[in-house]
């Protein structure tokens, strides 16, 4: 278990060890990230490919964690690192190997893909995402086949092509927000939980074709 910093500015030996010599590029973190590892994250990176999650963290040694900060390796408020596909990258980030566990992704945007902002995995499990946005991508902003029994805690999907979450399975929403998605901004399937929030624009707030609930 170790902590990790990543910048896309950064100048110094690129291998993660601290803010000066922070890795470069998310991959190489995710590429050897262990089970109970943390990555500070800071800045912007514009994507040359998708960031692979295919390393899983575990109930033993903890959660890998991605954390976005400030300039000062701080959580200030309105603190975050931004992972931009600059309309040429079909996903910024995407669940590439079945049963890819225990995630703890906070303060995390993910921008400009031509496709889906993120592509998750219906047979992953235990992912938290705090704090952390999806706009303006091509089609879905989080398509979910989310990763089961998960949760989004204030987080947020604004200005996608089709719909903001799409067809997540067994997660809970609290405090999210959905707006100007180009059809539906929250599309849930089986049983979901939808906690508070707010939901505007595009062509519906929240559509709900299997069980789920919603607790206002």
């Amino acid at each position: 278990m170790g902590t990790f910093y990543h910048n896309s500015a950064a100048s110094g030996a690129n291998d993660g060890s601290s803010l000066a010599d922070a890795w470069t590029d998310m991959q190489a973190f995710l590429d050897v990230a262990n089970p109970g590892d943390i990555c500070r994250t800071q800045g912007i990176q514009t994507l040359s490919a998708a960031l692979e999650f295919k390393r899983s963290g575990d109930l033993t040694d903890g959660y890998i964690t991605i954390v976005g900060t400030d300039a000062n390796d701080n959580e200030a408020v309105g603190a975050y690192s931004d992972f931009d596909a600059n309309s040429a990258v079909v996903n910024c980030g995407k669940i590439t190997v079945t049963n890819t566990n225990y995630y703890h992704l906070r303060n995390i945007r993910f921008t400009n893909a031509t496709g889906d902002g993120w592509a998750g995995g219906s047979t992953s499990y235990k992912w938290i995402f705090k704090n952390c946005y999806s706009n303006n991508n091509g089609i879905h902003g989080w398509d979910n086949l989310n990763p089961r029994n998960s949760a989004f805690y204030w987080c947020g999907a604004l200005n996608n092509t089709s719909r903001g979450w799409f067809n997540s399975q067994n997660t809970k929403y609290y405090e999210c927000i959905g707006g100007n998605n180009g059809t539906e901004n929250l599309y849930l399937g089986a049983d979901n939980m939808v906690i508070g929030g707010v939901f505007y624009g595009g062509t519906y707030g929240i559509v709900t074709p299997a069980l789920s609930g919603i607790i206002h």
